[in-house]
């Protein structure tokens, strides 16, 4: 998990420099992973020039499960996106900002 986390935030820092409206994961393991992954909301919607309504699609255009955790407050705290990442893969989803 510390592994595939940090090849994530490596990944959206990353992407800071480059502006790519996309988030690149990582997995090095030798093992298929079902994760849940969290980015800070601020920084999410920063970067993706987004708000609350918007979609994350694989490379297929299979839209994933997101959920906007709240922790308690009233305001998004993290955006969770549930994948799926096979042994030794880098997978590439693409944030769509969706119409209101």
């Amino acid at each position: 998990m510390k592994r595939i986390l940090l090849s994530i935030i490596s990944t959206f820092a990353l992407l800071n420099v480059l502006q790519a409206q996309q988030i690149v994961i990582n997995n090095p393991t030798p093992y298929v992973r079902n994760e849940i992954i969290s980015i800070p909301y601020q920084q999410f919607t920063a970067h993706f020039n987004v708000d609350s309504i918007f979609s994350v699609k694989d490379k297929l255009g299979k839209v994933l499960p997101v959920q906007l955790e709240k922790l308690g407050s009233p305001d998004p705290v993290n955006v969770m996106i549930q994948i799926q990442i096979n042994p030794s893969e880098t997978i590439f989803l693409h944030v769509n900002k969706e119409k209101s």
